[in-house]
């Protein structure tokens, strides 16, 4: 289950514009990018993916338990845009030349986190 605090959730609408509702498809999205962030504290995830209404965002979340919980997001920057593109692209190409494409599941452990991917 993904959850927030809904005064940062607020605050998160105000400053970048993203909903973390809409936020939410970013967790979803298969082809995300996700990288961990060394910069906090806890350990945290940096997602580069689309959003429940096709934006390209970046979300940032941590696992609380069984649930993951959304920090912050934001609409990626041009040069993110074109990161995640650009993995699309060799995935695609991959299955083209007969590889064999990923199933959703694939992104994720077995106990349903998703797993961090490099960025190309």
């Amino acid at each position: 289950m993904t959850v927030w605090d809904p005064a940062k959730a607020q605050a998160n609408l105000r400053k970048h514009g993203v909903r973390f509702s809409d936020a939410e498809g970013v967790l979803l999205d298969p082809h995300a990018i996700t990288v961990d962030d060394d910069s906090a504290r806890e350990p945290r995830y940096v997602s580069i993916g689309l959003d429940i209404v096709g934006r390209v965002v970046v979300a940032v979340f941590t696992y609380r338990g069984e649930d993951v919980r959304l920090i912050s997001a934001r609409l990626a920057t041009r040069r993110e845009r074109q990161q995640y593109e650009k993995g699309i692209r060799l995935h695609e190409g991959s299955a083209r030349a007969g590889g064999s494409t990923p199933r959703q599941d694939s992104y994720h452990d077995s106990s349903g986190r998703r797993r961090t991917r490099s960025v190309p």
